[in-house]
């Protein structure tokens, strides 16, 4: 499998850059507009990175929360979140409404990780998809400053589902699984 991957910073946002955001990716405003508080725009410390990874030849954009105090100077523990039904797409940023997205930006000082969301595309489930869930992970492990030894996974709902597919097929890689729904 080839994995490339392209980052996109969109840096820390106050809620007076809405519009800027959605030109910059190409985004309806008023998609940006019902998720902005689940990407944590509206909380000046969350980071959040637009990042991508190709798999089997296609390019998929994923989100990447940076913890406050985010440093290269230590190893950070990471969990990847993936959602439910719902947030199917392929806008790379629905998912963040939902479950972890607007925990983050409501508590980010609980939660001192990386948190890396893939997004399922319409009509397939993350049993499908596994491939590309590993890939944004691998993606952000090779890339930041993430504790291999402190990876989590998590889901809600289909994204339960798929949790548990994730940590069945890859026994020991995960210190910590949690399904929901």
């Amino acid at each position: 499998m080839h994995v490339h991957a392209r980052v996109v910073v969109l840096r820390r946002i106050s809620p007076g850059v809405r519009l800027g955001l959605a030109d910059s990716l190409w985004i309806p405003a008023r998609l940006i507009a019902r998720i902005c508080g689940g990407l944590g725009v509206l909380n000046p410390q969350i980071a959040v990175e637009r990042r991508s990874t190709t798999v089997r030849g296609r390019e998929r954009a994923f989100l990447v929360y940076l913890p406050p105090g985010y440093s290269t100077s230590r190893r950070w523990p990471v969990i990847l979140f993936l959602h439910g039904a719902g947030e199917r797409g392929d806008d790379g940023l629905a998912p963040a409404g939902v479950g972890i997205g607007p925990a983050l930006s409501a508590f980010s000082d609980r939660y001192p990780a990386i948190v890396v969301v893939p997004q399922c595309p319409s009509r397939r489930q993350w049993s499908d998809e596994a491939a590309y869930a590993t890939a944004a992970l691998d993606t952000v492990l090779d890339s930041m400053a993430a504790d291999e030894e402190r990876v989590s996974v998590t889901g809600i709902s289909m994204g339960g589902h798929g949790a548990l597919l994730m940590a069945a097929e890859a026994a020991g890689r995960f210190r910590a699984v949690a399904a929901i729904c």
